[in-house]
């Protein structure tokens, strides 16, 4: 299960999901079952959580991730432009996965405007 921005949730939220969901999981009431939490806060620095919980840190996409999207959104700008396109990208985005999706997207939009003119 992959639970977002959990640093949205409610503090009852919150509570729940550490009191009662993940509970269940560390006490085996919950089998079969993996998390992966994504957020801006840390999990519960506590001796109980601490075996039960993998940590890792997001990094910023690079330059060999953009060509891989530009490829896969059928947006490759041709063997020319494919490099100063991506980098141009990378630098504007800082490798952030959203800002990458927002320019390729712009990119698409561009281009089939100007294919239907």
């Amino acid at each position: 299960m992959f639970l977002d921005a959990v640093e949205k949730a409610s503090e009852a939220t919150t509570r729940w999901i550490w009191g009662e969901l993940f509970n269940a999981l560390r006490e085996g009431r919950l089998v079969n079952v993996n998390f992966v939490i994504s957020g801006r806060t840390e999990p519960p620095n506590d001796d109980v959580w601490r075996p039960l919980i993998n940590e890792k840190q997001l990094s910023p996409l690079n330059k060999a991730h953009i060509l891989e999207y530009l490829n896969k959104r059928n947006c490759d700008p041709g063997a020319a432009a494919r490099d100063s396109v991506a980098d141009w990208i990378l630098v504007m985005s800082g490798g952030n996965p959203l800002k990458i999706a927002n320019a390729v997207e712009l990119m698409t939009r561009k281009r089939a405007e100007d294919s239907a003119k």
